[in-house]
């Protein structure tokens, strides 16, 4: 059992990232010492299998006060999460509760765990509300088999260079 839960940390350790402040932006792997939140909220919000796993290890790391909103039913049982955790019906009920702490306490800091495929969550959950991503630690988990698939769909020798111009575009147009 000790064997299992070692394996599962250091998989959850291999598969984050989180806001770097290196020149390009681009996150690192972080020690797991930078994985356990010293925030005053957690928030976790997942829709696959994988990034909910290693977000249910990290339920365990501390008794900050947190909430889940997990999009892939029966991943895991929810009648076990730590007391600390409260069960979010949606990514609506999420919004709102996010705004209903900030509300409560102007200052607070968050630490937002979600799959690097639903990076957009930060911007509806948090900076469309007016909290600024200096409130906001952002730590994305692979969704896994599709954050390489989709990558490779997109990017693959023969389509990069055309997704990537489309992005550009998209980027350029949205300034």
């Amino acid at each position: 059992m000790k064997k299992f839960i070692l394996c599962l940390g250091i998989m959850f350790l291999a598969n984050c990232s989180t806001q770097s402040t290196n020149p390009i932006g681009i996150g690192t792997t972080p020690d797991f010492a930078s994985l356990v939140p010293t925030s005053d909220y957690v928030i976790y919000s997942d829709c696959a299998t994988f990034p909910t796993l290693y977000i249910a290890l990290n339920m365990l790391t501390h008794t900050k006060p947190s909430y889940m909103y997990m999009g892939r039913a029966n991943t895991i049982d929810t009648s076990r999460v730590p007391s600390h955790v409260t069960m979010i019906a949606g990514d609506a009920e999420m919004i709102a509760k996010i705004a209903a702490l900030n509300a409560a306490n102007p200052k607070a800091i968050f630490t937002f765990y979600m799959n690097d495929l639903r990076i957009a969550k930060v911007f509806s959950h948090f900076y469309a509300q007016g909290i600024p991503a200096s409130r906001v630690k952002v730590i994305m988990l692979s969704d896994g088999a599709a954050t390489y698939v989709k990558f490779a769909e997109k990017f693959g020798a023969e389509n990069a260079m055309k997704y990537w111009e489309e992005g550009e575009d998209i980027y350029k147009t949205e300034l």
